[in-house]
Formats: C-alpha cells, sequence, structure tokens
C-alpha cells in the first residue's frame, strides 16, 4: 500500500453510532436492549445520545444536554410521583372537577391534615363503623414503612406521613388479592404525549385475602402486594407462566375476566382514562420546570430532550372500578422471571424506538450551534422590509409551517413503530375536548401568578390546529399582499395614476359591477368551445384540473344546489325579502357608507366570523348530503376549496368580503392562481357562495338597522354592536324545506 492511501485511511472519519450511558443504572434489561438495537456504551458519558439513570435527575442535568441528546426523566414528575405531592394535586383538581377527579382513596397528608384525620375517624367510631387506614411515607417505595391500622390514637401531630382510606374490596383472583403494574411512557411534555403499554404485570398477595381484622391487620402478606414484601414468603410461587405464579399478565386477566362474564374492555377504557386524567395534574409543572431547565425557555414540541417510562399502581374493586394508588418514576426492571423479561424488554425497546433517533443530528446540531454562532456575530442592521409586519408574520407562518410538516412527520413515525404501546393522548375521540378543558383547568389551578404565556401556548395549541392548506394559503395572500404593496410603491413614485383607496365600495352594488379584474374568467360560462380561454386562446392554468366524471357530475348537482339555495329575512318570505334587497339597491349610496361601517368596524373579528358561519353550516350540509359516499364533508375537494374562500371573506379584518362589492381592490380569486387547477363547474360553485355570504351581510345589515329594529337601536348604539342580544336568526332556505335559524345571542 502506498504512502498516499495510507494518508487517506488516515483521514478517513469514525462512523457515528448511537450511543448510550448506563453508568446510573443497575438494571441489565437495559443494556440487553441497547445492544439488540445497535446503542453501544459511550466511551465519553456526556456526549451519549441516551443517559439511562435510575434515580431522580436535578434540573441543572438537563439544562446541560444537547438538542441531539435524550434523558429517561423529566424534571417536575415529583408532583405526581410522590405520594404526598400526588394526594395535595389530585384533592385540588377534585375540589374543582369532582366527577373527574374521583378516582384515588380518600387521602390525608400529615401534619398538615392531622385535624381533618383524626375527626373523620372518630365521627366513625361515633357511628360504630370500623373503618381501616394505610399509612405509607411520603417518598417511600418497595413496600418499606408501610403499616395498616384501625387505631389512630397512636398517630402523632408530628408525624409526617401520608394516611390512606384502606380499600378492602377488592377485586379476588384465585382467593387472592391483587393490584396492576402498568408502564406508561411520557415522550413529550410540550405538547404532552401520553402512550400506554397494552400489557402489564398482575402482582398477587401471597396469602389468602379477607377483610381486615384486629387479628390480620400485620400480615403484610395479605393485605399488601408488593414483590419486594410478598417475596420473602413461603407461599410466594415463582413461575415463567404467565397463568400462573405470583407474577401474572394483564392479558391473563382480561382471559380471566372474559371467562367469568366481565367487561375487560371497559375496565381498561376506565384506566386509560385514570391516567391521562392524573398526568393532567403533572403537566403544569412538566412544562414549567422543562422550560426553564431548557436553553431560551422553549423547545420545539418534535425535539424533547426528556422521555420518562412511569410504572403506575392500578386498585381494582369488587365493582370492576379502577383506582389510582401511587405512581413510580423509577419502576423496578429487574427480571427475575420470563414474564418480567418479555415486558420489561419490550417497554424498553419500544420506547428507546420511539425516541427516533439517528446518528447524523449529532453533526447536524454541532452546525446549527456553529451556525447561530455565527449570526450573532454577524448580525446585518435589519431593513425597512425586514422589520415590516406583513414580513414578520411572513416569517412567522414559514416557522409555523416547518414545524407543522415536522411534528406530522414525527407522528406518521410514532403511529408506525409504537408497537404495544398505545397512544393515548392526545388522539381524536369524543373525550379529547374534555381532556382538553381539564388540562386548560389544571394550568389555571396550578400556575395562577407563575403561569406564562410560554406554558398557555402548549394547552391552547391542542384545540386550534392549522392545517398545512391553511397555511400555505396564509402564506400565498401574504406574498400577494407583498407584491402589492411593492407596485403600489412603484406607481406611487412614478406619479402615473392616483390611487383608489382598497375600502371605497363602488357606486352600485349591481352584477355589472360585482366583477373583479380575474373574473372575466368565470363570465365565460358558457357551452361555447371558447370556454374559460384567455386571449391567446389557452385554457388558463387553474382551469385546467382533470376531475373524474363522477366527481363532475356531483359538483354540477352541487352548483344546483347552491344556486336554489336563498337568504331569507327572518318572518318574512323569500319575495319579501327580494324587495327589500332591491330596495337597499337602489339606495346604494345612502346604504353603502352604513354598511362598510356596519361590517367593517362595528363588527369584531368573532362577530364577522359568525356570520360567515350562516353560510358555511348550510353549504356544508349541501356537501354532506350530497356526497354520501364520504365519512365526511370535510374529505369533499369543495369544502376545501370553499375553507380558503371563508378565510378569504374574513382576511384583512373583513376586507376580503368587502372588495367582492367593488370592481377594485385584491378579488377573492387571486387565492386560486397558485392552488390546484379548479374546473370551471367548481369556480362557479364558489362564485355562488361568494354571492351568498354578499346576500348574507345585506340581509344582517337590514335586520338590525334603525328602520326595522327602532326599539333596539338606541340599545345597540350604546353598546356598539349591531347585532345584539335579540339574536341573529337569518337563515338559508333550501328549497322544498323549513328555513334554517342560527341564534347568536351577542352577549
Amino acid at each position: 500500500m502506498s504512502s498516499d492511501e495510507t494518508g487517506k485511511t488516515a483521514k478517513k472519519k469514525k462512523r457515528t453510532v448511537l450511543t448510550i450511558n448506563t453508568t446510573g443504572s443497575r438494571y441489565d434489561v437495559v443494556k440487553s436492549v441497547a445492544q439488540s438495537m445497535g446503542i453501544v456504551e459511550a466511551e465519553d458519558p456526556n456526549e451519549a445520545f441516551i443517559t439511562w439513570v435510575d434515580g431522580v435527575i436535578p434540573s441543572e442535568r438537563v439544562a446541560e444536554l444537547k438538542p441531539y441528546q435524550r434523558i429517561n426523566h423529566f424534571p417536575g414528575m415529583g408532583e405526581i410521583a410522590r405520594k404526598d405531592c400526588l394526594a395535595r394535586n389530585l384533592q385540588k383538581m377534585q375540589k374543582i372537577c369532582p366527577d373527574d377527579y374521583n378516582f384515588f382513596p380518600r387521602t390525608w397528608n400529615l401534619p398538615s391534615d392531622y385535624n381533618s384525620l383524626m375527626n373523620s375517624w372518630r365521627e366513625g367510631k361515633k357511628r360504630k363503623r370500623s373503618r381501616t387506614y394505610i399509612s405509607k411515607p411520603a417518598n417511600g417505595a418497595m413496600g418499606n414503612g408501610i403499616h395498616l391500622m384501625q387505631n389512630l390514637d397512636k398517630i402523632s401531630v408530628h408525624d409526617h406521613m401520608v394516611v390512606q382510606e384502606y380499600l378492602d374490596k377488592p377485586l379476588i383472583v384465585d382467593g387472592l388479592k391483587f393490584d396492576l403494574r402498568i408502564y406508561v411512557l411520557v415522550l413529550s411534555c410540550d405538547p404532552l404525549k401520553i402512550f400506554l403499554y397494552d400489557d402489564g404485570l398482575m402482582r398477587f398477595s401471597t396469602n389468602e385475602y379477607s377483610r381486615p381484622d384486629e387479628k390480620n391487620l400485620d400480615d403484610v402478606y395479605m393485605h399488601l402486594t408488593n414483590y419486594s414484601i410478598n417475596k420473602s414468603n413461603d407461599n410466594y410461587h415463582c413461575c415463567d407462566d404467565a397463568d400462573k405464579g405470583s407474577k401474572r399478565t394483564i392479558k391473563h386477566l382480561r382471559d380471566w375476566m372474559n371467562t367469568h362474564g366481565h367487561n375487560f374492555a371497559k375496565l381498561w377504557s376506565r384506566i386509560t382514562d385514570i391516567v391521562i386524567k392524573t398526568l393532567i395534574v403533572a403537566e403544569p409543572f412538566l412544562l414549567h420546570a422543562y422550560r426553564m431547565s431548557r436553553q431560551g425557555g422553549v423547545a420545539r414540541s418534535s425535539d424533547s430532550n426528556c422521555f420518562e417510562i412511569l410504572g403506575m399502581d392500578i386498585f381494582v374493586d369488587r365493582r370492576l372500578r379502577p383506582w389510582m394508588l401511587e405512581v413510580n418514576r423509577s419502576p423496578s426492571f429487574g427480571c427475575e422471571t420470563k414474564i418480567d423479561r418479555e415486558i420489561k424488554f419490550n417497554v424498553i425497546k419500544t420506547s428507546f424506538r420511539l425516541l427516533n433517533l439517528k446518528p447524523s443530528e449529532k453533526r447536524r446540531s454541532l452546525a446549527a450551534e456553529k451556525q447561530l454562532s455565527r449570526m450573532r456575530l454577524m448580525r446585518p442592521k435589519a431593513s425597512k422590509e425586514q422589520l415590516s409586519k406583513l414580513s414578520v408574520r411572513k416569517s412567522t407562518l414559514k416557522s409555523q409551517l416547518v414545524e407543522l410538516r415536522k411534528v406530522s412527520e414525527q407522528t406518521r413515525f410514532e403511529d408506525k413503530n409504537c408497537d404495544a404501546f398505545v397512544r393515548i393522548f392526545p388522539e381524536n375521540d369524543a373525550k379529547h375536548s374534555t381532556y382538553v378543558n381539564l388540562l386548560t383547568t389544571a394550568f389555571r389551578t396550578f400556575l395562577e401568578g407563575r403561569g406564562s404565556l410560554l406554558e398557555q401556548d402548549s394547552y391552547q395549541g391542542l384545540t386550534k390546529h392549522l392545517r398545512e392548506s391553511e397555511l400555505l394559503d396564509m402564506l400565498q395572500q401574504c406574498e400577494h399582499e407583498e407584491n402589492e404593496a411593492k407596485m403600489k410603491a412603484e406607481i406611487a413614485a412614478k406619479s402615473l395614476v392616483k390611487l383608489r383607496p382598497l375600502s371605497t365600495p363602488p357606486s352600485s352594488p349591481s352584477s355589472s359591477t360585482q366583477t373583479c379584474r380575474t373574473s372575466a374568467i368565470v363570465s365565460k360560462f358558457s357551452n361555447s368551445s371558447s370556454a374559460g380561454r384567455n386571449a391567446n386562446g389557452e385554457t388558463p392554468y387553474y382551469l385546467r384540473g382533470a376531475r373524474t366524471e363522477k366527481d363532475e357530475q356531483l359538483t354540477k348537482k352541487c352548483l344546483t344546489a347552491l344556486s336554489d339555495i336563498k337568504i331569507r329575512f327572518p318572518g318574512k318570505d323569500d319575495a319579501h325579502t327580494q324587495k327589500l334587497v332591491k330596495e337597499l339597491t337602489v339606495n346604494w349610496k345612502f346604504h353603502k357608507p352604513r354598511i362598510a361601517s356596519y361590517w367593517l368596524v362595528k363588527l369584531d373579528s368573532s362577530k364577522r366570523k359568525k356570520l360567515i358561519d350562516i353560510v358555511s353550516d348550510s353549504v356544508y350540509a349541501v356537501l354532506g348530503k350530497i356526497w354520501v359516499s364520504k365519512s365526511s364533508a370535510e374529505e369533499v375537494r369543495l369544502q376545501h376549496l370553499f375553507h380558503r374562500l371563508y378565510l378569504r371573506m374574513l382576511w384583512s379584518n373583513g376586507q376580503g368580503l368587502w372588495n367582492c362589492f367593488s370592481a377594485v381592490g385584491t378579488n377573492w380569486e387571486i387565492i386560486f392562481t397558485r392552488s390546484d387547477a379548479l374546473s370551471i363547474t367548481e369556480l362557479a360553485c364558489c362564485k355562488k357562495v361568494v354571492q351568498l355570504c354578499k346576500d348574507c351581510l345585506q340581509i344582517v345589515y337590514i335586520y338590525s338597522s334603525e328602520d326595522y329594529q327602532p326599539r333596539y337601536h338606541q340599545a345597540l348604539i350604546s353598546s356598539g354592536l349591531m347585532i345584539s342580544s335579540v339574536g341573529l336568526d337569518v337563515g338559508l332556505t333550501p328549497p322544498g324545506q323549513r328555513a334554517r335559524f342560527y341564534h347568536y345571542p351577542y352577549r
């Protein structure tokens, strides 16, 4: 080999591989999982991609992590992992939402709740109700320091412990008491992502169960299910069979319940519910601590540096009602049996896979840090254009679009690789809105004065989803406004023409003046061969869309239905409504400044949106009846086109709809110039929807004017609203159907 070849070989870079730091863990199964996935032990622990620690980590450790690194604990998880904190936080939520947070035993934190505990015990004695209590150390584990008692005289006011009412009516399997150890993966707290493993462990006591009394109160092998306690009993049965022994799988419980006529699916659904609600309590603390630990205070939602596998202990009573006992942030991953190894190995392996780590992330992260340093050192002076509101909005939309695509890609990866884990939050189901409301309540309850706007963004984002198409439309509008502003600046500089204000309406709202510069293509709807062609004889590119014959037929059917829909004045027939609109058209010069003031000034954004919703709701119903083959009208192409129209109508504080009354200004058709090609029929449908919005505005204006509502006019003027508490009941009336009315009280 030549010296040149030797030099090239020496310069060859080492291949980057995923590394892990397990020096803080005593469990061999973690190392076995890493080895099976090709993850090697890190030579330098500070450079490892994954750090696994059995104990609690300080916030400073999280702050030192690089963007490509992950650690298996969240700062702030102690708010539900400590028994006293879990009880205190659940009780706070129970006071606000008693029906949602009734899944944990009655608990007292001593010494603060000493008087309340003693009063409850004495009241039970007076009524001759013998209650059993269980005391636990606030931060204990593995069953250490747990005692059952019925006489509380020995408890001192200075004792530091947690006391609970003992649940003495458990579901019994083979004569033994048991609890469930379920595994929950918290993949991110910004936003909250929760996965539940679809299997787990049944941990049995080792002495046959009977109701607690003075004779058996000290029998820990009967009343406690902790492995660390029961393994020392002679009756402990260590078995690799999943259906026998003192440890069994939850799948065995499912088979047992099905055999005995119980509904396991309902029980598992309840368990899922209390897991989500418990972590909702922790989310404000997790998010606050995490953001304070990370540089800059905000982390990207798809790049969480922390993850955590929680072991939750669930008690099931004889009525098949689950109860949350405790949350373990460092559950035991010891593998004494084959069942232990199979479940815990898969839990850890799937968790590592869901982290979606790549060796190239380290190189990209270091390059990004260098680029950021260069930008700080050589930051150019911002120009006027860069400082404009339009440029800032455009930059924000672009960053939102990039983040949305990254989050969508990460979500698809998680759904594909979650294996036995099931995503339980966030999830598009009937209960999602309930969980979001509870999350909002938790932030208000626990953060109160400490809660910043950063924390509020986390749960508000769960209810305000922007689609990629919507962001693209908004970006397109920004670009169009930017180009239009540049053109106006050039024209003004050359003094070629004096521009007319965008908000100036035409002299008449008749159909001859309603068309805009680009609406000539719409006026050519005819059967001639030249329909939809431009001056060069070519079809505009947004009219060249190839549609299936069935879609075209349904679109034409929709056009017919939209043509038949009319706006009807409340309490009047169609003929009288047309007469009122005609009077407004004849006196347009009188009404135009009042309509402009009403729509653009007196109505705020929420009122304008509700007016557009009158049209959108009825059009949505029409699409649902015509496209019966679709599961939802949301899947129909026309609905997406109409959604763009509705956004355009509300664009620039209502300027979009007002421009439709004018022959000048930015026209609604411009939003389709860079979108998918539209057929002539689709464009005609869009024109009908725009006309319905215009008609709706005119009817609402007439309804709210002084001539038609003299009793309410003074109240409306004093409140600054033209749609008042009397409500808006203008409806869309399809032919042959009873009028639909929409009541929007503007209080």
